[in-house]
């Protein structure tokens, strides 16, 4: 049988962790897996980062790192994991935009106000697409109670955001340029 390696969750602390700081967070595949919205298994772990990028390969531990859109922090790295799923929710594996939106969005109803404010301070250093559409599901999940203008003045008003989502599935996409 042999010696046992090193524990995975062990070898990957060194890369989320620098001096008992959180400097990465676990994201893509892995992340979406552990988001319900996908039942994929992946091969390379991918994890965001402020430091420098690069490709670890440590025995049967396989990951690359992504810059991080925002400074990362342990009070964020879950709301930064959230943006990027809908970031990529057209790219996620083995499901529907539609249906990776409705468990985001059942997520998101769990969140607190100051949370949802958070992340939506957070959104604005990610891509037009990922505002509008976290726009549109805060929109649709929490009626009037957030406040969301400052969201809204962020985009152009003349962008359509193509996701190849369906009014009658969301119909808040409308107030949000999103087709």
């Amino acid at each position: 049988m042999g010696p046992l390696g090193p524990d995975y969750d062990a070898l990957l602390k060194r890369f989320l962790f620098k001096d008992g700081k959180r400097v990465g967070y676990i994201t893509g595949g892995e992340l979406y897996n552990q988001l319900n919205l996908t039942t994929q298994n992946y091969f390379r772990t991918k994890i965001a980062t402020n430091r420098s990028r690069k490709k670890i390969e440590k025995g049967w531990l396989k990951t690359s790192t992504v810059k991080a859109y925002a400074e990362i922090s342990e009070n964020n790295y879950q709301l930064l994991g959230i943006l990027d799923a809908i970031k990529d929710i057209r790219n996620i594996s083995d499901t529907s935009t539609t249906k990776a939106i409705k468990i985001l969005s059942g997520k998101l109803v769990t969140f607190s106000k100051i949370d949802i404010d958070a992340l939506i301070k957070l959104s604005m250093k990610y891509p037009p697409r990922v505002r509008a559409l976290l726009g549109a599901i805060i929109e649709d999940k929490f009626k009037t109670t957030i406040e969301l203008s400052d969201l809204k003045s962020s985009l152009n008003p003349t962008t359509v955001y193509k996701l190849k989502i369906k009014e009658t599935d969301f119909p808040s996409i409308k107030n949000w340029q999103i087709k």
